[in-house]
């Protein structure tokens, strides 16, 4: 049985004449008749009662016009979901990016919702660079986000943004009165570094070892904007993290956030794997690329050819 067999009958049986059905469907008579013909013999029933001057549903007839509309109808639906699908328009797509990064890519997740709004896509909380580099090898997540190394044997990957660093302390440390800080200033501070966020904290003690300042440090499993919050308000320590302005409210009234005077960023990547071929990765990617304004972006339909 074909689709088109099913095309010409109800053709035919919504028009009740063979003659009009061909015209509707821009085709001869004679192939209407084949084809309605094929259909019946391969069913075995008669469909239509023809005679000179009229054409007549049998009750075989009107079952079957019902479930031949119902079939095409979910046979373009079929067509329409593969091609937007090919078009990467819809499907699913697995992005790893750590809470930390949550807030600079806020920008990304809204635009890609905005214009892809039928890909379902799912972004995973995945912190150290060493598990979105196997992540993205075994096929568990698209896209990675992530501060370096990114693993360049096995993955593409392209420099998305800088992220500046912001000292955290409590309000009631003198620093905490200034508007800028400047790392030799730290002196004498407890630093506490999160095992979240390992190529910030390997990142910040090279700044550290650059200046010649020597600081106490403490690792903690406690996240810095949850229990964290507490250690630096209770005066256990003070954080210094990457990130943008936008990330730190939620500390609390009781800890102040101040931009680190000091030239020094770490760079934020997206990774995919080589090679890659799915349109809804590839429209992610420039997506990201058009959020940040990346040379690598093109053009828009709208903007190409002017």
């Amino acid at each position: 049985m074909e689709l088109r067999q099913l095309q010409y009958f109800i053709a035919v049986a919504e028009a009740l004449n063979f003659r009009k059905a061909a015209e509707r469907l821009h085709i001869t008579q004679p192939s209407v008749s084949r084809k309605v013909r094929q259909l019946e013999e391969e069913l075995g029933i008669t469909l239509l009662i023809r005679d000179r001057k009229q054409v007549h549903l049998t009750d075989a007839g009107r079952l079957v016009l019902h479930k031949a509309k119902a079939l095409m109808t979910e046979a373009a639906e079929l067509a329409e979901s593969v091609n937007r699908t090919d078009k990467g328009e819809s499907g699913s797509l697995k992005v790893g990016v750590g809470i930390p990064l949550a807030q600079s890519i806020r920008g990304l997740v809204t635009e890609f919702a905005r214009q892809f709004p039928k890909v379902d896509v799912q972004y995973q909380d995945i912190v150290f660079a060493a598990m979105q580099n196997r992540a993205l090898g075994k096929g568990e997540i698209d896209i990675g986000i992530f501060w370096p190394p990114v693993d360049p044997a096995h993955l593409d990957s392209e420099r998305l943004f800088d992220e500046r660093f912001w000292v955290v302390l409590p309000k009631r440390n003198p620093l905490a009165k200034r508007r800028k800080l400047r790392l030799k200033e730290l002196a004498g501070q407890i630093l506490l570094l999160p095992n979240q966020t390992p190529a910030v904290n390997q990142k910040v003690l090279q700044m550290c070892r650059d200046t010649g300042l020597t600081l106490k440090s403490k690792r903690t499993t406690a996240v810095p904007h949850e229990a964290g919050a507490a250690l630096v308000a209770s005066g256990k320590g003070i954080y210094v993290l990457a990130g943008t302005p936008l990330k730190f409210p939620s500390f609390g009234s009781g800890i102040a956030v101040i931009p680190l005077d000091d030239p020094s960023t770490i760079e934020v990547y997206m990774a995919w794997r080589k090679k890659e071929t799915s349109a809804a990765v590839l429209n992610f990617l420039e997506t990201a690329r058009r959020v940040f304004r990346l040379a690598s972006a093109l053009p828009r339909p709208a903007d190409r050819g002017r």
